[in-house]
């Protein structure tokens, strides 16, 4: 005797509902099969294409269907289901009569699973039939989709834990995870612009002694001009392994943007955690900064700047939405010009927003925790 599975005393609901949904807004019951036709199942206890009917345990059980959702298909007249290793899918089961036990086959090698509608995740690229086993008081059914789930290996920046799951052939951070990382991503090493549709970005431009795996050059998402990052990643200002700067799409907050906080846990400026490598004494907290001039150019969101103080021009982010400067308490979206050592020129018509700079003062109740010196805010 068969053990029930679990939410078999309303499988037959469920599965009727499930089919009415399916019919009235298909999301992926795609894939060749014997299965039901267009016009819906028929039959005593069949379940009309358009509306769900409730269970019946004297039905005959004389067909049974699924539907698929969490992958691309074209539509629902015989699309295979699509997406990117790993690819998580969830299935649940259409039937005209009760349910009280399934047993799915995925075709990828994986153990038999009874649950009633479960979800399953398809680790390596390929193409994979499903099949369906159902048994219940009306008897038994069964289907199988031939070549319904196919499998795509990942595009740079698609999240991985294993490296034949990336067209690229690398899973960084993937069999050794990586503090702050989510999880892996598809990328590959690479020098210069050797990367395909891709960007080379340097996320190691200060050469850390005890580098993480994705602290060196990698081939990263574009997202020059628009282009939408793979889910978990957003687009970023870095460093080209060739020079200059990219726009590639890579974990926020993993290292700081020009205009971020960079102070080490000592307080002390700590370049490491900028992605430009380099971390300017301002502030209370530091400022992520990249030097500038002459032919070293600033990325598009800040401007190359020169304090009155003297001292090499430094890239200063511009003020807006994306770029507020209110974290640290001794920096703010300032004007270019003014007085004292810590005002500014750009090599730009200034910004109407400013920039993130030395905050400007009037006294000490301006600077908390520190004190107002030469008009800017100024450790005590």
């Amino acid at each position: 005797m068969r053990l029930r599975s679990a939410a078999a005393g309303a499988s037959a609901v469920v599965a009727a509902a499930a089919f009415a949904a399916m019919t009235a807004a298909p999301a992926c019951s795609c894939g060749g099969g014997e299965a039901a036709s267009d016009a819906g199942p028929v039959g005593d206890g069949g379940i009309p294409g358009d509306a769900a009917a409730p269970a019946d345990a004297s039905a005959p059980l004389i067909w049974i269907d699924f539907s698929v959702t969490g992958c691309a298909a074209a539509g629902a007249g015989g699309e295979p289901c699509t997406g990117a290793a790993p690819l998580r899918l969830e299935f649940v089961p259409i039937a005209p009569a009760q349910v009280d036990f399934v047993e799915w086959s995925f075709g990828d090698g994986s153990r038999p699973d009874q649950r009633f509608a479960p979800d399953h995740v398809y680790t390596s690229p390929g193409v994979y039939d499903v099949s369906l086993f159902a048994e219940g008081p009306g008897g038994t059914a069964a289907v199988t989709r031939q070549a319904l789930v196919d499998v795509s290996p990942g595009g740079l920046g698609g999240a991985c834990f294993a490296d034949q799951q990336c067209a690229s052939g690398a899973c960084v951070c993937g069999a050794e995870p990586c503090t702050g990382l989510a999880s892996g991503f598809c990328s590959q090493p690479c020098a210069g612009a050797a990367c395909g549709e891709g960007v080379c970005a340097d996320l190691a431009p200060t050469a850390p002694p005890d580098p993480a795996p994705w602290q060196a050059p990698l081939c990263l998402a574009d997202c020059g001009g628009g282009a939408e990052c793979p889910g978990g990643t957003v687009c970023r200002e870095l460093p080209g392994a060739g020079g200059g700067w990219v726009q590639g799409c890579f974990a926020a907050g993993l290292v700081g943007d020009i205009g971020d906080s960079c102070a080490g846990d000592g307080g002390a400026p700590d370049g490491g955690r900028c992605a430009s490598g380099e971390c300017l004494a301002e502030g209370l907290r530091g400022l992520c900064s990249a030097g500038c001039g002459d032919d070293d150019a600033c990325p598009p969101s800040a401007a190359c700047a020169t304090f009155n103080r003297g001292g090499s021009p430094s890239c200063l982010a511009r003020c807006d939405a994306d770029t507020p400067c209110d974290a640290d308490p001794w920096l703010a979206c300032e004007p270019a010009g003014g007085t004292g050592g810590a005002g500014f020129t750009v090599d730009e018509p200034p910004s109407d927003g400013g920039y993130c700079a030395p905050r400007r003062c009037a006294g000490p109740d301006d600077c908390p925790l520190g004190r107002c010196q030469g008009g800017f805010c100024a450790p005590p």
